[in-house]
């Protein structure tokens, strides 16, 4: 019985981080829960394509555009 390790596509890895980023920032969470953060050094670290640093960025970008971006009174 042979049984083959089937390598998942770093792109979907990315986008189930980056939607999971997104939820856990709109969605209320526990205090100091940090996962933009966790999902920046993970890409680092296990990603070895180097483009993949944009990751917690689209993240937060696409968040702030549900939640709204930060406005200043003056």
């Amino acid at each position: 019985m042979n049984i083959r390790s089937k390598a998942v596509n770093p792109t979907v890895i990315c986008i189930l981080l980056v939607i999971f980023a997104v939820a856990t920032r709109v969605y209320p969470h526990p205090v100091n829960f940090t996962s933009v953060t966790a999902i920046g050094l993970f890409a680092g670290a296990c990603i070895s394509d180097r483009r993949f640093w944009l990751l917690p960025v689209i993240a937060l970008l696409i968040s702030d555009l549900i939640i709204g971006f930060y406005n200043p009174v003056v």
